[in-house]
């Protein structure tokens, strides 16, 4: 390559006693493939053994990769010297043989491990004054490791580079002068005072609010990930009461989603103490009824909820009675709203809605792609939807063609066969839109970073839509409306209550013998029955 650069056999007997020469040649060579001019290539061929000379890089097997400190010494000399004894005097120089040093250094893979980190950090860039800047910031190694994991969780680039700017502003202006617990308070500030600057960014407006939620959103998550956020404190009255409880409930091996669940129950309830000027030491009976009664009209709660409410509460009372925290006998005297067995009809949609929707989701959008699956899954073996996000790739057994539900009653696993069109639809997500890269063992994710696994308000609110736009009339909306769609279908199709309970996953016949009330097929026989021959 330097033969066809350099055409005077004195300075290419010079070029060609460099050192390195190998490595000069096969970046020559990558950048005339890239189509740069030759002009621009000889330019390059020029600057290389001046920065061999300056660096004092040899040939051999040293890999010593060269620091930016290194590349800036050596062109500050290059820039106050030259060969004609005047020293070359142009910033454009000086900026020529940085730039061409570092391409060089990276294309032979010398260059300093912490600048080609950051440029792959921050999402490959280009710009080498901000590289630089990244570079020099403070807190090089708690800002490049937190972009790294936002790489590996699947963030696009354009992403991260935005996390690399607000980082360095966070800095700023949180005065980050050391690494500190921060507060809430503290960011809200900051955001403010930053939002509130006269900037040349060109994707940020003077006031405008998501700029604003933006500095607030990538400094909180930096932060969390460095677990230095002090998240504002919940005003919850008796909290330490609170927190007690749910000990005691977890110790007795109460599940996460109990302990979530009483939290917010309770949570609730001492609010409402609070605000009738009362307290755990004044409980009655009589302010218990109140608030359930509250919850059933103003919250308009159904019977079944205000009845696990009152589960809850009466819990909840017996461990302060235990505790001595509240007046005794308490606990013995919360009832639950009268609930009738079998009082109302499974509300469930026609089955050729199901159909419908189903069919309209079979798509070549990657949001439908996914939902399809879904769909296929409820409406063919009537899951519920935690068995459903659930789901992992090792209980789909492609060569027995089965798959395995863990049911979410009784956590016991049943397995079904592997139909054909729901395999077929679960290969095409697997295959067309699943981030696979992202390691995660369960089949259904998020189709953003970062890549975790779905949660039941994301199909809920999917399918709720989808019966909603149809105008489907329905008691309860989302995906167990499907689930009971499913077995009303089949009920109507002759298929036993045995074999019904078996497919829904219930642990006795009583719990799928409410379906027996929609058996609308067999009733209108009975009713089409010649009733007075009958009776006379």
């Amino acid at each position: 390559m330097l033969k066809q650069l350099i055409t005077d056999k004195r300075n290419l007997s010079k070029h060609l006693a460099v050192p390195l020469l190998k490595e000069r040649e096969a970046y020559l060579e990558s950048l005339s493939q890239k189509g740069l001019a030759r002009s621009t290539l000889q330019i390059r061929a020029i600057y290389l053994p001046h920065i061999i000379r300056l660096l004092k890089l040899i040939d051999g097997t040293s890999k010593e990769c060269v620091s930016l400190v290194d590349i800036d010494a050596a062109a500050e000399k290059w820039s106050t010297s030259s060969h004609t004894g005047k020293p070359r005097i142009s910033p454009s120089t000086k900026k020529l043989f940085t730039q061409i040093a570092i391409e060089w250094l990276i294309h032979i893979n010398r260059m300093d491990k912490r600048y080609t980190r950051t440029i792959i950090a921050c999402g490959n860039l280009q710009d080498s004054g901000t590289i630089r800047k990244y570079y020099e910031y403070p807190f090089f190694e708690e800002r490049i490791s937190y972009l790294e994991h936002m790489r590996a969780e699947g963030f696009k680039p354009y992403v991260i580079r935005r996390t690399a700017i607000y980082q360095l502003h966070a800095i700023d202006f949180l005065h980050l002068t050391t690494l500190r617990k921060v507060e809430h308070y503290e960011i809200e500030a900051a955001a403010y005072a930053w939002n509130n600057t006269n900037t040349t960014a060109k994707n940020k407006v003077i006031g405008r609010i998501l700029a604003f939620n933006g500095f607030k959103w990538h400094t909180i998550n930096w932060l969390k990930h460095l677990k230095l956020y002090e998240a504002p404190a919940e005003c919850i009255p008796w909290k330490d009461i609170l927190i007690s409880y749910l000990d005691y409930i977890t110790e007795l091996g109460g599940s996460n989603a109990t302990r979530t669940m009483r939290y917010y129950m309770i949570r609730k309830f001492l609010c409402f103490l609070e605000a009738k000027g009362s307290s755990p030491q004044k409980l009655t009976l009589s302010l218990i009824d109140e608030y359930i009664n509250e919850l059933s009209k103003n919250d308009k709660r159904n019977r079944v909820t205000c009845a696990n409410v009152a589960t809850g509460l009466r819990s909840f009372v017996n461990y302060l009675e235990q505790m001595q925290w509240c007046p005794q006998g308490l606990g013995m005297g919360i009832r639950q709203p009268r609930r009738y067995k079998l009082g109302e009809l499974p509300s469930s949609p026609e089955w050729n809605v199901v159909k419908d929707i189903v069919i309209s989701k079979d798509t070549d959008l990657p949001t439908d792609i996914r939902n399809h699956a879904i769909l296929m899954l409820l409406s063919v073996y009537s899951l519920r939807c935690s068995e459903v996000i659930n789901l992992k790739l090792k209980d789909l057994d492609w060569r027995a063609e089965t798959i395995q539900f863990i049911r979410a009653k009784n956590g016991k696993p049943q397995v079904f066969p592997l139909k054909k069109e729901v395999g077929n639809a679960i290969i095409r997500y697997i295959r067309k839109v699943r981030p696979n890269q992202a390691g995660s063992g369960y089949v259904f994710l998020c189709m953003r970073a970062p890549y975790r696994k779905l949660s039941c308000g994301a199909i809920y609110n999917f399918v709720s839509a989808e019966f909603k736009n149809r105008g489907v009339e329905l008691e309860h909306y989302g995906p167990h409306a499907i689930r009971k769609a499913g077995a009303t279908h089949m009920i109507n199709n002759g298929v036993s209550l045995k074999t019904i309970s078996a497919h829904l996953g219930h642990q006795q016949l009583d719990t799928t013998r409410i379906y027996a009330k929609v058996d609308l097929v067999n009733l209108r026989k009975v009713a089409d029955i010649d009733w007075k021959g009958v009776l006379t």
